[in-house]
């Protein structure tokens, strides 16, 4: 009977981190908004330099102004990457409290560790040892922080904790190939995992980031799995 009143507090706390995250993400649009609206005038400001220096045969100043706008065109160019996402996306409906107490029951089915700490508003999984490659890099937890989901759009709002650290010889922040600093690369899972958090899929989310743990990417390493131990370390091997 706790557990199950435990879990329907936590889902509340969803909906609630839910609710800021749908008006972060309209703060995040004007935001960003500004910002843009800010190297549309800059563009005007030096168009109109350029022509006056034109006009007095001023031709260094006229070149000097034609790197500054294709700089701001680069700028402008990121700032529409990153706005027309937040443009097109409805608002999110959030999701009634028993699907939620739902998600909790299908996080604890799937991994039977799962904790839901309502004091910290944390959720959190531990995966079963990694080996990539024949590489023991061991369990890791994976913590969804709820006061951070609203910093969706500017941060990672969860955390993954190497509990047997095996981190790379060069580098003893990175414990995963694709960990850093308890940081997740997400890869080509990021519009997944940004989405499934969105919409408050939380049983998607972590089986989904337990997915990229379980994987290895080549092509976007940390540290590549062959440099991962030192000279020194290979000796002992």
């Amino acid at each position: 009977m706790e557990d199950i009143k435990n879990r329907i507090r936590m889902a509340d706390k969803i909906q609630e981190a839910l609710i800021k995250l749908n008006n972060s993400r309209y703060l995040e649009l004007m935001r960003q908004l500004t910002s843009f609206a800010g190297q549309l005038q800059e563009i005007t400001a030096k168009s109109r330099k350029m022509g006056t220096s034109l006009v007095h045969g001023w031709f260094s100043a006229a070149e000097r102004c034609r790197k500054s706008i294709g700089r701001l065109f680069s700028d402008i160019q990121y700032s529409v990457s990153r706005i027309q996402p937040l443009t097109e996306k409805q608002q999110r409906e959030i999701p009634k409290l028993s699907a939620l107490v739902g998600e909790l029951d299908a996080l604890e089915q799937e991994f039977g560790n799962a904790e839901f700490d309502i004091s910290e508003n944390t959720i959190s999984i531990i995966t079963d040892p990694i080996t990539l490659e024949d590489l023991y890099l061991g369990p890791f937890k994976i913590q969804l922080e709820l006061n951070k989901l609203s910093e969706l759009y500017q941060n990672t709002p969860y955390h993954v904790i190497a509990l047997e650290p095996n981190p790379a010889a060069t580098d003893e922040a990175v414990t995963h190939p694709h960990v850093s600093n308890e940081t997740l690369c997400e890869g080509d899972g990021c519009t997944a995992i940004r989405s499934a958090l969105e919409e408050g899929r939380i049983y998607d989310f972590f089986t989904m980031a337990r997915s990229i743990l379980n994987t290895y990417n080549p092509d976007s390493p940390y540290v590549p799995l062959d440099e991962w131990c030192d000279s020194f370390c290979l000796k002992l091997a």
